[in-house]
């Protein structure tokens, strides 16, 4: 049962390919791969791999100041509740000291991406 099940397999694989070999090719084929970088109403933009990286870099400037800016506030707020306790102020210090950090690499991430494009162009 298992080689007729085999052989039936093998059969509805390949009688297929056999037919197509012997279509005659047409004269000329045309294809078209449309950019899968571009918006779908821009049918002949040029957008490439550093324009990706720019929109990549400034989605994150887009969530990561905003969400920088909440953690400065947080540790501003660390601060004014901490009433001298030093665990509290060094929590603070830690939130404050994160956050410029993380500003900083945000910060630097599109200028390096700026750098680099003007390079290539």
């Amino acid at each position: 049962m298992n080689r007729f099940l085999i052989i039936i397999f093998l059969a509805v694989l390949f009688i297929p390919a056999v037919a197509l070999a012997q279509a005659q090719p047409p004269s000329q084929v045309s294809v078209t791969i449309p950019n899968p970088l571009c918006p779908s109403g821009q049918p002949n933009c040029q957008l490439g791999i550093p324009d990706v990286v720019n929109n990549i870099i400034d989605f994150l400037l887009f969530i990561g100041l905003p969400l920088a800016t909440l953690v400065v506030l947080w540790a501003g707020f660390l601060y004014l509740t901490a009433g001298g306790n030093p665990e509290k102020i060094k929590t603070a210090n830690k939130a404050l000291l994160w956050a410029i950090v993380g500003i900083i690499i945000l910060m630097i991430s599109k200028g390096i991406v700026l750098l680099i494009q003007s390079i290539i162009s």
